[in-house]
């Protein structure tokens, strides 16, 4: 492989040239978009920075064997021959799609070609001197060598002023696309920027409004269950203290009715024993009353009356058997009444702790009951406060259900603009790039540029070589 030798792109090298395919790496893109149907593999080497090594020389066998590149002149001919060989050359390119030799070639023909030397002048005699002819020769073909660099300076200069201002115009139609749709994007993301702050503050009053409602009802739910638990502890305590009332006041009233009956009992009891007594004494003086009388008339029987009437006569032991068996009768009937009296006394006593007793009973058995019913009482209202706990706590689970569904369909949300904001980048990359390449093909003539502003682009997939 001689480094004289001249290659030119293919159709797909033109592709991958201009970036619409990455099949190379990129230090071989740039080998590859050096190559233009006219410069030479040395030439092609010096542009992409590299040098003319074996590396290299597999790089160009192996993109000629990939269907990159194609030869078009072995840089076996020199002189006249290869001349001959460029217009080939510039056919083959065409005919590969390879536009910028096509340019090139085509300004390179308009450049202004300088004057041909005159011919050297005509032999005056046959006899003309070798050595001159020679040195003329040597002339005429240091004159051509000499117009061949100058032309080929002259191109090179031309085609360099022609690729940096194709590489201006390239760049500022791509600053001004980008800035337009730099714009028009910063334009819709802060219209949408600002639609998703004012929904979000629109979700967010709602959500803080129903929050706040909720508890706004959770507050007075609670406050209402107070007032009634209160409202049913307060009956109940005052229901408590009228029923232990109403059992003191009974028992007080039975204990006072028991002492009053106690009391008109031992009074009766009483005014029957005096009566007794009075009874009984007056029915002692009336036998004394009787005896002394019987005593009198029988001594006014026996005796002539004295003067004064002796002394009353006490009655001998055993003498008056009467008095006797009326004052046995009258201890019988004290000591009758005495045990009747005592009697009376235990029985009522029983009577009294009998009372007492049922008393007591009665106000055990009221408190019994107040137990049973404070504990029903408490029952109920933990039952209650377990209720109210278990609606608190399904309303709490709702709530976190609520909230994980919202959060839910945020997620959700947000991935669907998500998607939907990648599929609208990929529409405005591909109108993008339709407008791009209709402006360049409406626009510019040379195919070279097209080439170059689709290489320039970093919507087709990297950035040129």
């Amino acid at each position: 492989m001689r480094p004289n030798a001249i290659y030119s792109k293919s159709g797909k090298g033109v592709q991958e040239a201009s970036g619409k395919t990455s099949l190379l790496k990129r230090e071989h893109r740039a080998v590859l978009a050096a190559i233009d149907g006219r410069a030479t593999l040395a030439d092609v080497a010096q542009k992409s920075g590299n040098a003319y090594d074996n590396d290299f020389q597999r790089l160009i066998v192996q993109l000629d064997k990939d269907g990159f590149i194609r030869e078009v002149s072995s840089g076996a001919a020199a002189g006249p021959a290869a001349a001959a060989a460029k217009p080939a050359g510039k056919l083959d390119t065409a005919i590969d799609l390879d536009f910028s030799s096509l340019a090139s070639s085509q300004k390179a023909n308009t450049a202004p070609q300088p004057t041909a030397p005159p011919p050297p002048p005509a032999p005056k005699a046959p006899a003309v001197d070798m050595a001159a002819k020679a040195a003329a020769e040597r002339r005429a073909k240091e004159q051509e060598a000499a117009l061949h660099r100058a032309r080929k300076e002259a191109e090179e200069k031309a085609q360099a002023e022609r690729e940096h201002q194709r590489a201006e115009a390239a760049a500022k139609v791509r600053a001004e696309t980008e800035a337009k749709l730099r714009l028009e994007a910063d334009k819709k993301l802060r219209e949408e920027a600002a639609h998703k702050a004012r929904a979000d503050a629109v979700a967010k009053a709602q959500a803080e409004e129903k929050a706040r409602r909720e508890q706004e009802e959770l507050r007075k739910r609670l406050e209402e269950e107070r007032r009634a638990r209160e409202d049913i502890e307060r009956k109940a305590r005052e229901e408590a203290e009228r029923i232990r009332q109403e059992a003191e006041e009974r028992a007080r009233r039975e204990l006072e009715a028991l002492r009053q009956q106690i009391e008109e009992d031992r009074k009766a009891r009483e005014e029957a024993e005096r009566r007794s007594r009075e009874e009984m004494a007056r029915a002692r003086l009336e036998a004394d009353e009787r005896a002394r009388r019987a005593e009198e008339r029988k001594h006014k029987q026996s005796e002539p009356p004295a003067e004064a009437p002796p002394p009353r006569p006490q009655p001998a032991p055993g003498g008056d058997k009467f008095a006797d068996s009326l004052f046995a009768d009258l201890e019988s009937f004290n000591k009758r009444e005495e045990e009747s009296r005592q009697k009376d006394e235990e029985t009522e006593r029983a009577k009294m702790e009998e009372r007492l007793r049922k008393a007591r009973e009665m106000e055990e058995r009221r408190a019994r009951e107040e137990e049973e019913q404070r504990k029903a009482e408490e029952k109920q209202l933990a039952r209650e406060e377990a209720e109210r706990r278990a609606r608190e706590e399904e309303e709490r689970l709702a709530r976190e259900n609520e909230e994980r569904e919202r959060k839910f369909r945020e997620e959700e949300d947000k991935r669907a603009r998500e998607s939907e904001e990648r599929s609208r980048k990929a529409k405005e990359e591909d109108i993008l790039a339709a407008k791009t390449r209709g402006a360049m093909a409406s626009g510019d003539s040379a195919p070279q540029d097209r080439r170059a502003i689709d290489a320039d682009h970093p919507s087709r997939g990297e950035e040129a070589p």
